[in-house]
């Protein structure tokens, strides 16, 4: 059995110290010490340091799981606390420093060699042989189950993939609860060993790498919950669905996956809860060839970021709660491809009109360039909250695709404007058109965020206070860099309302 000091010591790259070859070094009252003893003051007050804020917060949590002997208020020093805490302590620390704990005790020797927490990152060592010894010693000292499992291998740091399929194995083996493999460029393919997509205990499961996904014939995670895809080419097997569509799966994650071989995928999780869906940034310009259906009666949160380059639709009607679209800033779809885009986009706000809290990021008037599409917009019955992101000011007269969900949403109660608002210069209260339901009669809060004090944002201020008949609060607040003026409140205050009990809030 290798000791955790030697894989310590392994992970620096230097043969392993004799007790009698001790360095010796001085201490401040000028006493010599030997270098363990000198390693071990120093971890022993870093991480007395570290947890007593752990200790003081587990004081307070009746939560904590504790053993009928074991009451964590009153532990009166670090190792008295369960160990369940102290591998969670561990978790903050590099691979390196866990296994010196070993020197402080028994007890830290105990925890450092069989740790349930193993969080491995190849950035962590000085090359690929002291990266592949010290997985390889590190799961040996295993001998109960392993609950997070975390792998992190960077551009040709393992050239034999047999390596990564015995360490994979082997956690899969110990009953892992949570898995995340990163998996980089540098090999030419990699295919996952077929036990992941049969654990019976794994709950949760990250898989970041550029390769096709490639699955067995049987696929059985009857226990996954959380299911993040990053950079995984599905290629043209359909059978992937198999394994989106687990019976316990409660969180998707598709992030920049390659899908542009397949034409219809659909994912039924009858207790998903919370979708997001990056679409690749190299899909720009090119066809649309993928439906994308998501089904899941009791979805509750949505998040799309992309430009609207393939189909999606999302089949929680009922359920949904809160909803994101992220319009990536640069790189709009190209000029032949925007009314495709729009229509997209115009389906996937029509699956989320039963939302009651919609963010839009960057709001392109992709819509807005197809008249037939804007008026025809879905009714946003129950939709409360509104919050618009955007990269400078909204012209409040000239809302476009924006104006058209005001005017869809005849329940909004709170409106968030992130970078401001303004109107052109020279504009007159007379300019805007009918003035949306919301505004009269429900919407109650409005925050502007990123203010900036100057005519055109006080006319903006103006024309809203005038529209907004039962307005109870407008919170205001600077940018970073700058404050708001002192007689900012003087001046709102002097500007006509229609809500006589609009109350002003200002931010620092």
């Amino acid at each position: 059995m290798v000791s955790s000091r030697q894989i310590a010591e392994l992970m620096d790259g230097r043969p392993p110290v004799q007790k009698a070859q001790c360095q010796l070094f001085t201490d401040k009252e000028g006493c010599s010490m030997p270098m363990a003893h000198r390693r071990r003051s120093r971890l022993s007050k870093f991480l007395g340091a570290f947890c007593a804020g752990v200790c003081c917060a587990a004081k307070k949590c009746p939560s904590t799981n504790l053993n009928e002997e074991q009451d964590v208020r009153s532990s009166t020093q670090m190792c008295d606390l369960p160990d369940d805490i102290l591998w969670h302590i561990l978790s903050f620390l590099q691979p390196k420093d866990v296994v010196r704990t070993s020197v402080l005790s028994k007890k830290w020797e105990h925890l450092s060699s069989n740790n349930p927490r193993l969080h491995i990152s190849q950035l962590n060592f000085r090359d690929q042989v002291h990266f592949v010894n010290f997985v390889d010693k590190a799961l040996l000292l295993h001998d109960f189950p392993v609950k997070v499992f975390s792998l992190f291998c960077k551009r040709r740091s393992v050239s034999d993939t047999s390596l990564i399929d015995a360490w994979i194995t082997a956690v899969v083996k110990r009953k892992v609860e949570v898995l995340h493999l990163c998996i980089n460029e540098g090999l030419l393919e990699y295919v996952l060993p077929s036990c992941v997509f049969n654990s019976e205990t794994l709950i949760e499961f990250c898989l970041s790498m550029p390769y096709e996904l490639r699955l067995p014939s049987l696929v059985c995670l009857n226990n996954l919950k959380v299911l993040t895809l990053a950079c995984v080419d599905f290629g043209s097997d359909s059978s992937v669905e198999k394994h989106l569509s687990c019976c316990s799966l409660e969180e998707l994650f598709l992030n920049r996956c390659k899908w542009r071989r397949l034409k219809v995928i659909q994912i039924s999780a009858p207790k998903l809860l919370n979708v997001r869906i990056f679409e690749h940034p190299l899909y720009e310009g090119l066809e649309s060839t993928l439906h994308l259906v998501v089904r899941g009666a009791r979805i509750k949160s949505f998040i799309y970021r992309g430009r609207f380059i393939d189909y999606y639709t999302i089949s929680s009607s009922s359920s949904l709660v809160a909803a994101q679209i992220d319009l990536p800033l640069f790189g709009w779809p190209h000029p032949r491809h925007r009314h495709r885009c729009a229509y997209h986009e115009h389906k996937l706000l029509k699956d989320l009109s039963c939302v009651k809290r919609l963010s839009l990021f960057n709001p392109v008037e992709l819509i807005y360039k197809r008249p037939d599409l804007l008026t025809s917009l879905t009714l946003f019955r129950h939709l409360n909250e509104l919050v618009l992101e955007t990269s400078r000011p909204v012209l409040l007269l000239e809302f476009g695709f924006i104006g058209a969900i005001l005017h869809k949403s005849p329940c909004l109660s709170y409106l968030e404007f992130t970078w401001g608002i303004c109107v052109r210069s020279g504009t007159v209260d007379s300019n805007f058109g009918p003035v949306p339901q919301c505004l009269q009669s429900s919407l109650k809060v409005i925050k502007i965020c990123n203010f900036v004090a100057d005519d055109r944002a006080l006319k903006a201020i103006r024309i809203l206070l005038k529209m907004a008949g039962v307005l109870e609060k407008l919170f205001i607040h600077p940018l970073r860099t700058k404050q708001l003026p002192g007689n900012l409140l003087q001046l709102l205050n002097e500007l006509p309302r229609t809500s006589d009990q609009c109350e002003f809030l200002l931010g620092v």
